[in-house]
C-alpha cells in the first residue's frame, strides 16, 4: 500500500477513536503550531524556552490552557494537546499540563463564586500553581506535612512545599495548597485556593539543577502563619484526601500523553538516522536488529496511545475515583516508561552522535524522559494503583 494510503488510514483510526472535535485539534497543533513553536525558540537557550512558548499557547485560539467544553473536564482536550506538542520539546506542553492541574481542584470541589473568581483568566494566562510535594514524602500524600490549624473562622496555614512549577511568576494569582489538621490522621487533608500577596506566603526560585526539563522554572511555596478565611477552603476541611487522589488521576493520562509524544519523536528521528547513515557495507536500516528494536517500540507505542485515548475519555466524563484509578494509572505507566526506553533506544543507535547534544536531540530527549516517569506520582505508585485494581476486581475481564 503506498504511504500517503497508509497515512490516510491512520487518520482515520486517529478519528474513530477521538472523534472529529480532538481529532481535528491534533492535526491542527501538528501542522500549524508545531512550526510556529520551533520557530519561536530557534537560537532561545534550553532554560529560556517557556516564555517564548507561553505567550503563543495564551493567544491560540483553542484555548488550550483550559480546554473544558460542553460540560467534560478539559482532560481530552489536554490531554491530545500534549501528546501532539510533545512531538516537538518537552517544553511547548507544560503550560496545558500546569493549568489543568491547577485549576481541577477548584473545578472539581469550587464553589460557583469561587470557580468564576479564581479561573476567569486561566484560558489567557498561567494563573495558579499546584503546591502538593514535599521534600520527605514525595509521591506519599498521606505524609503531608504541611498544616492548617483552625482559628475560629479561619484557618492558619505551616509548611514548606517544593518542586513547584511557577510558569510565570508576575501573572500567578493564586497557588492551591494542601494541609492537614494538627495530629490529624493520614488522610484528613485540607485544600486551600491562596492568593498571591496573602501575608506569610512566600514564593521562591529553587535551587535545583535538574537533569531534565530545564525550561520548568521550580519553586518552593513556604507558608508562614498564612491565614485564610472560609472562602479560600476547597470542599470540606479534613476531607479533601479523594479530592487530592482525583485530581492526580485527571492528569495520569495527560502525562502518559507525553510519553506517547516524546517516544514517536524519537521514533521518527531514529528512523531518518538509521536509514541515513552508512555502515556494514549498508545503511543502518539494513540489519535486523536494527528494525526489529524500532518495530518493537512502534508496535508498543500505537497500543499505548489507544490505552491513553480511553483513559482520558473516562477521565473527561468524571471517572476519577478508585474504580477508574486503575487504568488510568496504566496509562501514565506504559507511556512514561515508554519514552525513557524510546530514548535511551534511539541514542544508543545514534551511538556518540546521540551522546552529543550538539549533533542531536537524543540526549535531551532521554533527560526529559526521566522526569516523566517520577511526576504525578511515580511509576511504583502506578504500578501498585494496577496491582490492587486486579486484586480487588477492579480491572477485571470476565464481561
Amino acid at each position: 500500500m503506498p504511504t500517503n494510503l497508509i497515512n490516510e488510514s491512520h487518520k482515520d483510526a486517529v478519528e474513530g477513536v477521538l472523534g472529529a472535535r480532538f481529532s481535528e485539534l491534533r492535526s491542527r497543533l501538528l501542522s500549524d503550531l508545531l512550526p510556529e513553536l520551533d520557530r519561536a525558540v530557534e537560537g532561545v537557550r534550553e532554560e529560556d524556552e517557556l516564555g517564548p512558548v507561553l505567550r503563543i499557547l495564551a493567544a491560540d485560539p483553542a484555548s488550550l490552557l483550559d480546554g473544558r467544553a460542553d460540560g467534560d473536564l478539559g482532560i481530552r482536550a489536554a490531554t491530545v494537546a500534549v501528546e501532539a506538542l510533545a512531538t516537538g520539546r518537552q517544553s511547548y506542553l507544560i503550560p496545558v499540563l500546569v493549568n489543568a492541574l491547577a485549576r481541577m481542584p477548584i473545578v472539581l470541589a469550587g464553589t460557583e463564586e469561587q470557580q468564576s473568581h479564581y479561573l476567569a483568566n486561566i484560558a489567557n494566562a498561567p494563573v495558579g500553581a499546584f503546591a502538593m510535594t514535599e521534600a520527605t514524602p514525595g509521591s506519599d500524600v498521606a505524609g503531608l506535612a504541611t498544616v492548617a490549624e483552625g482559628l475560629g473562622e479561619e484557618f492558619a496555614l505551616d509548611g514548606r512545599k517544593i518542586w513547584i512549577t511557577v510558569q510565570d511568576e508576575e501573572q500567578l494569582e493564586w497557588v492551591i495548597v494542601w494541609a492537614k489538621a494538627p495530629g490529624g490522621g493520614a488522610h484528613s487533608l485540607s485544600c486551600f485556593v491562596v492568593p498571591v500577596g496573602t501575608p506569610g506566603l512566600t514564593i521562591r526560585r529553587q535551587r535545583a539543577e535538574p537533569l531534565g526539563m530545564r525550561s520548568v522554572p521550580l519553586c518552593e511555596v513556604v507558608l508562614d502563619d498564612v491565614r485564610v478565611g472560609p472562602e479560600h477552603l476547597l470542599g470540606e476541611p479534613g476531607r479533601a484526601f479523594g479530592l487530592a487522589m482525583r485530581c492526580l488521576n485527571s492528569v495520569r493520562c495527560v502525562v502518559g500523553a507525553r510519553g506517547l509524544g516524546l517516544t514517536a519523536r524519537v521514533l521518527m528521528d531514529a528512523a531518518t538516522h538509521v536509514q541515513e547513515r552508512s555502515a556494514f557495507g549498508g545503511t543502518l536500516a539494513d540489519r535486523q536488529t536494527v528494525r526489529a528494536k524500532i518495530a518493537d517500540l512502534a508496535a508498543r507505542l500505537e497500543a499505548a496511545r489507544l490505552l491513553t485515548y480511553r483513559a482520558a475519555e473516562i477521565a473527561d466524563a468524571g471517572g476519577l475515583g478508585k474504580p477508574e484509578g486503575p487504568v488510568l494509572g496504566a496509562s501514565k505507566y506504559l507511556g512514561t516508561e515508554l519514552a525513557v526506553e524510546a530514548a535511551t533506544t534511539a541514542l544508543h543507535l545514534a551511538g556518540a552522535l546521540g551522546y552529543d547534544e550538539s549533533a542531536t536531540m537524543f540526549s535531551r530527549h532521554l533527560r526529559d524522559a526521566q522526569q516523566l516517569t517520577l511526576v504525578e506520582g511515580v511509576s511504583e505508585v502506578q504500578l501498585e494503583l494496577i496491582g490492587y485494581g486486579v486484586l480487588d476486581k477492579l480491572l477485571w475481564w470476565d464481561a
